[in-house]
């Protein structure tokens, strides 16, 4: 018997938000610092979607869940913490939920060398405002928001 990896609802999350944006700056874990201390991210910003609910449709193959949106930035050697940077990616995700151009196209999913059958997300909206995460530990600019989608394997 040949088994055939399915999508994940965070692989599906990762693709979508990456195609929203210019720089693959989007992953389930935000990278942490090089051994000089460098951040690989810190012109892009970084994005980190999370599952945090939702339900698989009872009667038709369609998923509906509820990703907890982070956005991050951060700013080497710098006593001002860029908070505009990472308000704007999440203001921009924001926006993106009402451009009819960034739904049901055949997004291609792949992690290593493995290739996952395509899928077309159908919507997304949010379930929550923007808010400020103060206080970071590493001083990094930290914004949350979550934020709901359907989304089909083709």
């Amino acid at each position: 018997m040949t088994t055939t990896l399915r999508p994940t609802t965070e692989l599906v999350a990762v693709a979508w938000l990456q195609s929203l944006f210019s720089d693959p700056m989007v992953a389930t874990t935000l990278p942490k610092p090089g051994a000089d201390g460098s951040i690989s991210w810190q012109s892009t910003g970084f994005v980190v979607p999370t599952v945090v609910g939702g339900s698989p449709d009872l009667y038709i193959p369609t998923r509906n869940p509820v990703i907890g949106v982070d956005t991050w930035a951060a700013k080497l050697n710098s006593q001002k913490v860029p908070w505009d940077l990472a308000n704007n990616i999440a203001e921009e995700i924001w926006a993106s939920f009402s451009v009819k151009e960034n739904f049901n196209s055949e997004l291609t999913i792949t992690k290593g060398a493995v290739t996952y059958p395509s899928v077309k997300v159908l919507e997304a909206w949010s379930h929550t405002e923007i808010r400020r995460i103060s206080n970071d530990p590493a001083g990094y600019a930290h914004y949350s928001f979550d934020m709901g989608f359907s989304w089909v394997e083709i």
